[in-house]
């Protein structure tokens, strides 16, 4: 039998999402506030990029600088989760 795969429990993912739903663009010293080892938070925004969930851009002059947004469906998706956060919360 295999394992189910969810996205959601993978590290970071909620929270990144919630994070630039709050933030609307970060860069990738933004993500400090959800971990000390932001390296792994912009890997996980990263792995969301290829689900077109976010977006990334980067810069390189006139000096290196990566920002962070959702896209529509990020934007969707991240909506519901922090409605779905609220709604636990009041229980």
């Amino acid at each position: 039998m295999s394992k189910s795969h969810y996205i959601l429990g993978e590290k970071h993912v909620v929270n990144v999402l919630i994070f630039l739903w709050e933030e609307e663009k970060t860069t990738k010293t933004g993500f400090k506030s959800i971990s000390t080892y932001y390296k792994s938070v912009a890997e996980t925004a990263e792995r969301l990029e290829k689900r077109d969930l976010v977006e990334i851009e980067h810069q390189e002059k006139p000096f290196s600088k990566t920002t962070y947004w959702l896209t529509d469906k990020g934007k969707e998706t991240a909506k519901k989760l922090k409605e779905l956060e609220t709604e636990l919360k009041e229980k």
